[in-house]
């Protein structure tokens, strides 16, 4: 109980440091977010297939196995995210939002919460991958979005909101919910109380 209450008080002390000398708008320093994507798959209740390899030239680093059983007919969504860590420390966790806005006008359409628990090292870059979310995109959509991109009618993008460093510090956008940080910790933790 005390690793866990400093790392909560570590994670916010690292958060107020952090928003003020960061040049880059919400971002934690030295975390790019390179490329995002996510594929709709409607499950026969079979393990998921695995995400494709990385392109040649990134490196090739294993997915953990986490077999999931779906029931049959059931349909989920995987949301995969590229991050490049040019930081001064080592990830452990994140939690962020990929965030759906309205192609004309910017105004948000949904965005979908996600915590990821890989590890991606110092100057490494890495796909990482949220499995059998149950919420899509926003079933709203503008006709103009829709005549310029029919499978995903949207501006897309991620938001890092919380990250935990392997070394039991953090750092906090100055926009997000402390308990979105809490429950990042908790779940970083108590891997057996994650969905």
């Amino acid at each position: 109980m005390r690793l866990l209450l400093g790392l909560c008080m570590g994670l916010l002390c690292v958060a107020s440091v952090s928003t003020q000398t960061t040049t880059t708008a919400n971002q934690p320093p030295g975390v790019t977010v390179l490329e995002w994507r996510w594929e709709k798959h409607t499950s026969n209740g079979l393990e998921y297939p695995r995400p494709p390899p990385p392109p040649v030239g990134l490196p090739n680093e294993p997915v953990p196995d986490r077999p999931f059983i779906w029931p049959a007919g059931g349909t989920s969504y995987f949301y995969y995210v590229q991050i490049k860590n040019e930081g001064a420390k080592v990830i452990g966790s994140m939690a962020l939002d990929y965030v759906f806005n309205d192609l004309d006008s910017k105004a948000e359409l949904g965005r979908r919460s996600l915590n990821t628990f890989e590890k991606i090292d110092l100057n490494k870059t890495k796909w990482l991958e949220v499995r059998a979310v149950r919420s899509g995109p926003p079933k709203v959509a503008t006709i103009e979005g829709l005549k310029k991109d029919r499978r995903s009618p949207f501006d897309e993008r991620i938001e890092i909101k919380c990250v935990l460093y392997a070394d039991g510090t953090g750092w906090k956008a100055a926009n997000a919910d402390s308990k979105t940080c809490e429950e990042l910790v908790r779940l970083t933790l108590h891997p057996d109380a994650r969905r």
